[in-house]
């Protein structure tokens, strides 16, 4: 064998060590997202936490499970109370539990998702909503999800499946019933606004009456007002009269007189006759 043979020939003998090495290596790496299966002769012998460890060539192999959290959405056809048909889509996010990766293998392989998961939540859509009518659904999403939530968390769990959190995407009714409720929907908004409308006349009329009232208390204030001031100014007159009669000392002016208007001559001034004092 020349030299340029012995080269070809050690290359490939090289190649073939290095495969074998690397499909009979005895060590295997699981990942911080991930637990090992120990798979001997087919058969589960342990679980391996994150790191490296030792394998068995050929009669040992590692089977990496996926233990962080993961999501999907499945939507579900079921009825309501009310018989009408609803299409529920959910989202699910949920985990392996660590400690049990051995166990799921055994009973699912890594068809989880297919034979549990999936099933599950077909049947607990449907149990959940036959419990409320249609309108209910809508209105009173929280509890829905609520109820959802904790029959799957249980079904779940059962199977060695960790619930992290639920969540209902949306209802979809038949377009007959989506017309009946926007129908419903305008109707009470035009109720609405009509007794929006009665109050506001109401509110007006009532306002009116307020002013009414008002007026006339301010009409009565001030006629009582004005009466008084009569009376006030007529007090004073009478008290100022009153006052001058005192201090008259009984003469009249020389200069006095009365200017009767009448006769042929048509006036006459008479002059004033001071009374007399006829006592003593």
């Amino acid at each position: 064998m020349d030299r340029e043979a012995k080269l070809i020939f050690t290359g490939i003998v090289g190649i073939i060590v290095v495969g074998l090495l690397i499909f009979l290596s005895p060590f295997t790496i699981i990942d911080t997202t991930e637990r090992g299966v120990v798979l001997q002769w087919g058969a589960v012998d342990r679980t391996l936490d994150e790191g490296v460890h030792w394998r068995t060539p050929i009669a040992e192999d590692v089977i990496k499970m996926p233990v962080n959290i993961q999501k999907i959405e499945v939507a579900a056809s079921a009825a309501s109370k009310d018989l009408q048909e609803v299409s529920t889509t959910i989202a699910l996010q949920y985990r392996l539990d660590p400690t049990k990766v051995g166990t799921i293998y055994s009973d699912l392989k890594k068809d989880w998702q297919v034979v549990v998961i999936d099933p599950a939540i077909q049947d607990v859509v449907k149990a959940v909503t036959a419990k409320f009518n249609a309108e209910e659904l809508v209105g009173e999403r929280e509890a829905v999800k609520q109820q959802i939530a904790e029959r799957l968390k249980n079904r779940l769990e059962a199977e060695n499946l960790l619930v992290v959190n639920v969540d209902i995407v949306n209802f979809q009714f038949s377009p007959e019933f989506d017309r009946a409720i926007e129908e419903k929907v305008t109707a009470e908004q035009n109720a609405k606004r009509e007794e929006n409308n009665l109050k506001r006349v109401e509110f007006e009329a009532q306002q009116s009456i307020e002013q009414a009232k008002a007026d006339a208390e301010r009409t009565r204030l001030e006629a009582e007002a004005l009466k008084q001031n009569v009376e006030l100014i007529g007090k004073i007159e009478a008290e100022a009269r009153l006052k001058a009669a005192e201090k008259w000392d009984g003469r009249i002016p020389d200069n006095m007189t009365i200017t009767i208007v009448g006769g042929q001559d048509g006036s006459t001034e008479i002059p004033v006759i001071p009374f007399m004092n006829l006592g003593r």
